[in-house]
């Protein structure tokens, strides 16, 4: 992908995209991560360059940041923006994933999500935190 209007086309043929603003690229390989409170969605009939258009708008600032990727995604006719991270290590992408209470986190090379299992909301900081550790390497 070299520019804006080839991440439209692939969101548009593929149902997704993800695109670094600050240096043009995507990613192969690795985990991509999404950052908790950039999440936007459009409904259905949105023209798709005009909503990666104001999602820029929104959030161009921490877009051009070099290790922040914009993501897009179609999901039941629902387009989905957010800001994410690749991460080359899958337990590290676990453990961003839940720091970022995520749902899940998305494997590049075999183009599928992980799921991630609903964190322990009681117990001990610690409780809560061994229950993340074992998720980490055992998922």
């Amino acid at each position: 992908m070299k520019n804006l209007k080839e991440f439209v086309a692939a969101i548009i043929e593929n149902g997704g995209a993800t695109y670094n603003l600050a240096n043009g690229g995507t990613v192969h390989d690795g985990y991509m991560v999404s950052k908790k409170g950039f999440e936007m969605k459009f409904e259905p009939e949105v023209d798709v360059t005009k909503a990666v258009c104001q999602y820029i708008k929104e959030y161009g600032f921490e877009l051009y940041e070099p290790e922040n990727y914009i993501g897009a995604w179609i999901d039941n006719g629902v387009l989905y923006f957010d800001i994410s991270n690749n991460y080359k290590s899958r337990s590290e992408a676990i453990k961003k994933g839940y720091e970022n209470e995520q749902i899940a986190i998305f494997d590049v090379s075999k183009m599928e999500s992980i799921y991630l299992p609903t964190p322990q909301k009681t117990g001990t900081m610690t409780q809560q935190q061994s229950f993340i550790n074992y998720q980490i390497y055992n998922l």
